[in-house]
């Protein structure tokens, strides 16, 4: 395998999802709490993020020892 594009995913995906046209890459960012969308060019190669969203709910206080932030695994289209 070789590398032939690459773009900042806007954090450190755990899963990634492509929409079924080919067109989008989706990634879950697990540290970074954020989830991002990043262009799929006709010649395959990866642009820029063009939308992310950090992703922020309140926490359960007893699990305060153990999460302290919200930490995406996935992200999954809905045909």
């Amino acid at each position: 395998l070789e590398e032939f594009s690459s773009a900042d995913a806007l954090g450190n995906p755990a899963h990634f999802c492509l929409s079924a046209d080919g067109a989008w890459a989706l990634c879950a960012n697990y540290s970074a709490s954020t989830l991002s969308v990043l262009p799929i060019a006709a010649d395959g190669s990866v642009g820029a993020a063009t939308d992310s969203k950090h992703h922020v709910v309140r926490l359960n206080p007893q699990l305060a020892d153990r999460q302290e932030a919200c930490h995406p695994h996935q992200v999954r289209l809905d045909p």
